[in-house]
C-alpha cells in the first residue's frame, strides 16, 4: 500500500468480540480498484475485542489499532479515528454493523470521483 490510501474506513470499537469479525470482514470482501486502510479505535474494550483486532492487524498490514486509555465514547472514537486518517476519503463503520454488498465501497469512491464540479 502506498502512503496515502484513498480511503479511511474508521472503526470505533467497544467490547465488540461478538460482532467485530462480520463487521470486518464484510469490509474485506469488498471488490474494489483502490486502496484504503482500517482504523479500528479500540474505546478500552473490556472483552476479548482486543484479540480479534490485534489478529486482523497481524494478518493485514493496511489495519491499524488505536487504543483510547479510558472508554471515552463512540464520538471521541471516531474523531480519534479521523485524526489518524491518511485517506482522501473516510467512512465510518461500527464494530457491531456490517455491509451486505460487496461493492459498497467501490460505487461510493466513484461517485466521488466523478463530482468534479466545484
Amino acid at each position: 500500500m502506498s502512503n496515502f490510501p484513498l480511503l479511511s474506513i474508521i472503526m470505533p470499537c467497544y467490547n465488540v468480540a461478538d460482532t467485530f469479525s462480520r463487521a470486518i470482514d464484510s469490509i474485506l470482501m469488498q471488490a474494489t480498484n483502490f486502496e484504503y486502510e482500517i482504523i479500528i479505535v479500540n474505546d478500552a474494550s473490556t472483552d476479548d475485542s482486543v484479540k480479534l483486532f490485534e489478529r486482523y492487524e497481524k494478518e493485514y498490514p493496511f489495519v491499524r489499532i488505536l487504543n483510547n486509555s479510558d472508554n471515552s465514547g463512540n464520538a471521541v472514537s471516531f474523531y480519534n479515528g479521523l485524526c489518524n486518517a491518511k485517506g482522501k476519503y473516510f467512512c465510518v463503520l461500527d464494530g457491531d454493523d456490517y455491509y451486505t454488498i460487496n461493492d459498497k465501497l467501490q460505487r461510493q469512491i466513484d461517485f466521488l470521483e466523478a463530482d468534479v464540479e466545484e
